[in-house]
């Protein structure tokens, strides 16, 4: 070892009890979707980390993707500012929803449900496949009546009254 390396070990060694480890094994106790923070406890020492960010970027207004984890579910909390005083979520073991928010304004979010979210509820998902699927085998049910029904009519033939009641 060189003289360099000497130096090193003995700084770390003398300091090594302040250092923070990088990540922290947690469990999520809670989840607040309007801040974008959550709860969780450490695995090691049962110690709670409070406004953990979902995001790491902190004045990015909520842009970016969002990956929310299930209450209950382990994360790995990694440290900002390289202390434990602002940490955020580097990895999750289960996703409760993904949200994907852009720059404009423009949402799209996954659901547990298997629902595309497109800037919120308001519109009910994007495309929901099993209820549009039942919604068009309804409607071709209902087509091949229509079709039947029409293959089957035939048109009465009306005389018309002059041909009955000649002109005298």
């Amino acid at each position: 070892m060189d003289w360099k390396s000497e130096i090193r070990a003995a700084l770390r060694d003398a300091v090594k009890e302040q250092l923070l480890d990088a990540a922290v094994q947690c469990t999520v106790k809670s989840v607040d979707k309007a801040a974008g923070l959550l709860v969780a406890t450490g695995l090691r020492d049962g110690t709670d980390y409070h406004n953990v960010r979902v995001a790491a970027a902190p004045d990015a207004g909520g842009v970016g993707l969002l990956v929310w984890p299930v209450v209950g579910s382990a994360v790995t909390l990694a440290p900002l500012d390289g202390l434990d005083t602002m940490m955020f979520v580097a990895q999750v073991s289960e996703v409760e929803a993904y949200e994907l928010v852009l720059a404009n304004g423009v949402s799209l979010r996954l659901t547990p449900a298997g629902h595309l979210e497109l800037n919120g509820t308001a519109h009910g998902g994007l495309v929901q496949v099993a209820q549009l699927t039942a919604k068009l085998v309804r409607l071709e049910a209902a087509v091949n009546v229509l079709k039947v029904q029409m293959a089957a009519h035939t048109h009465v033939l009306v005389t018309p009254a002059a041909a009955l009641f000649p002109a005298a």
